[in-house]
């Protein structure tokens, strides 16, 4: 802006000089003071033309200085890092998006999801209960997917009561499944959210584990007239709140779940220490859950787990004790490994 106004200014004086000079070669003294007043004139037009059209400084800038400098690099824009950047960066928090939690239908078992939950739902083996599927009989959601379910509990192997689907209504309905085995019939007249504690038989404790690993909620009830050898599986409205977990997520619920399978062993192993022939069937079946949740976990888990665990269960040389505390072992480092952060 200084340039620009030195150069109106020079403008102005040769152009007032000129009309002096005029006015004093004609000896016109009237006109003295026009020649003032149109200096006075060109003077205010030349600061007007200044503020409206202010003139380029480019072809004419001044040498850089520090100060004008640190005001440009502070002036521009800064440039976007990417990741690897802002990583080598010292002392900068790497800045990521945090990804958004995708909605999971729980009762929708196609595809890989229904391949786990059929190889969880086979690892018991004999004697099973039967299972007898039912819904909410004014949810009609709940019964279209108690009959998916029942299709899928006959294709591994278990036994349906009636082969159909059973309609009831319960006077508080419940999310998502609840399983229903036989109770007593209590006369103390509990409150609603008070119940009485059952211990679970190994079908019970199959269809929890399999229902908790594909994130469906699971509840218990009492049914007095539940005939013996008989369990309920009874679906509720679907689950509307849930996503799909993380594979640190699934770490952390696999490491609750392998430690709830290893108090298991210690009931296997009094077995094994008094009976020779039901000693074979029950550690079978508890090292299947174990290989099947390990197999099919889809949690990340490296390909060594599962041969780890094959080796710690091989039988060909050692008697059932010295497996079951090898099976102890390597069970509890893998529990102490996916409690971990990083591993």
């Amino acid at each position: 802006m200084l340039t620009s106004r030195i150069f109106l200014g020079i403008a102005w004086l040769c152009a007032t000089l000129l009309l002096w000079g005029i006015v004093r070669a004609l000896s016109l003294a009237r006109w003295l003071w026009i020649a003032i007043i149109g200096g006075i004139v060109l003077l205010m037009a030349a600061i007007v033309l200044d503020h409206a059209f202010p003139m380029s400084n480019s072809a004419h800038s001044e040498p850089p200085t520090a100060k004008t400098e640190q005001t440009a690099k502070q002036s521009s824009p800064m440039p976007v890092q990417t990741q690897q950047e802002q990583a080598k960066a010292p002392g900068k928090p790497l800045m990521t998006e945090v990804a958004k939690p995708t909605p999971l239908r729980p009762y929708d078992l196609t595809g890989r999801r229904g391949e786990i939950f059929l190889a969880l739902l086979s690892t018991q083996l004999e004697p099973r209960d039967t299972v007898k599927v039912g819904c909410i009989g004014w949810i009609e959601e709940s019964c279209v997917a108690a009959g998916k379910f029942l299709l899928l509990f006959s294709q591994a192997g278990w036994k349906i009561d009636s082969n159909r689907v059973f309609r009831f209504d319960p006077g508080i309905p419940p999310e998502g499944m609840t399983i229903a085995s036989k109770a007593p019939k209590y006369t103390d007249n509990l409150p609603p959210h008070l119940g009485h504690w059952g211990a679970m038989d190994t079908s019970q404790v199959t269809f929890w584990q399999a229902f908790s690993w594909m994130q469906i909620p699971v509840g218990a009830s009492g049914d007095p007239d539940m005939p013996e050898g008989t369990i309920g599986i009874y679906f509720g409205p679907e689950p509307n709140n849930v996503t799909v977990r993380t594979f640190r997520q699934a770490q952390r619920q696999l490491a609750q779940l392998l430690g709830m399978i290893l108090i298991g062993l210690r009931a296997v192993e009094r077995t094994c220490s008094t009976q020779a022939d039901a000693c074979k069937t029950k550690r079978l079946q508890w090292t299947q859950v174990v290989s099947a949740f390990l197999d099919y976990c889809d949690c990340g888990l490296n390909k060594s787990w599962s041969k780890k665990w094959k080796d710690a269960s091989n039988d060909a040389n050692d008697g059932p004790l010295t497996i079951i505390g090898r099976q102890d072992k390597t069970l509890q480092r893998f529990i102490a490994t996916l409690n971990k952060e990083k591993h």
